[in-house]
């Protein structure tokens, strides 16, 4: 029996949408052009820079009532960027105060209590995403982002030390294979669920294949596994 894999990476699904505002700011904006500043700095890795200019920014945002969820939401993802997850989270949650239906924050939230190892966290904060954006129409790929999480928090939690308990995340893994077509991370955690915990090798076979036709390289080589 093979052992469980390492958890996969999240980045994936961080900054799935394009954050950037357009640079045509009203003329009495004046939070935008100072969070611009600091997504650019931000992008050209400057990280200190971009720090003090965002902070700079969602300070002056607030005493404006200005720029949303943008201030929060460029901060939080600057954190993430550094893997400062525990900093991220706030921002993350302080966007969703402001905009409940946000899916990326909703999605980025998750993810950042699941890097920073808070599972339990990241469930519950997931969920209700899911419980939000339920009849969000065009959020198919956000709530299979936050089944993921659920999923890999699951897997993550109990697969050391109690891993018959992984099982528990299959549900979220089989609804995320199904709301994301082109993502192969929830069918290779299902096909590695399957051999080490079911002992079914056709099954995890089947599973690693579905991840390997959706471009999962390393479910490549454990479709092509002999059956024992």
């Amino acid at each position: 029996m093979v052992k469980f894999i390492s958890s996969l990476a999240l980045a994936i699904f961080l900054l799935g949408s394009s954050l950037s505002c357009s640079k045509g700011f009203k003329a009495d904006d004046t939070c935008s052009p100072r969070v611009a500043q600091g997504e650019d700095q931000m992008d050209d890795q400057k990280w200190a820079e971009a720090e003090a200019t965002l902070l700079q920014a969602l300070d002056h945002c607030r005493k404006v009532r200005q720029g949303g969820t943008y201030p929060s939401m460029t901060l939080a993802t600057l954190y993430f960027r550094q893997r400062r997850y525990a900093d991220a989270v706030p921002h993350f949650e302080a966007a969703i105060q402001l905009d409940p239906q946000l899916a990326l924050a909703h999605v980025n939230l998750s993810a950042s209590l699941l890097e920073a190892k808070r599972y339990d966290e990241c469930i519950r904060s997931a969920q209700r995403g899911l419980k939000i954006l339920q009849h969000q129409p065009g959020a198919e790929a956000s709530k299979g982002k936050l089944n993921f999480n659920i999923g890999l928090a699951i897997y993550d939690k109990f697969a050391d030390q109690q891993p018959r308990r992984v099982r528990q995340a299959e549900p979220y893994l089989k609804e995320a294979s199904r709301l994301l077509p082109d993502f192969g991370g929830a069918d290779f955690l299902l096909g590695t669920i399957a051999e080490v915990i079911h002992e079914d090798a056709d099954l995890a076979r089947s599973h690693f294949s579905k991840a390997c036709d959706r471009g999962d390289k390393s479910a490549c080589t454990a479709s092509r596994r002999p059956t024992n």
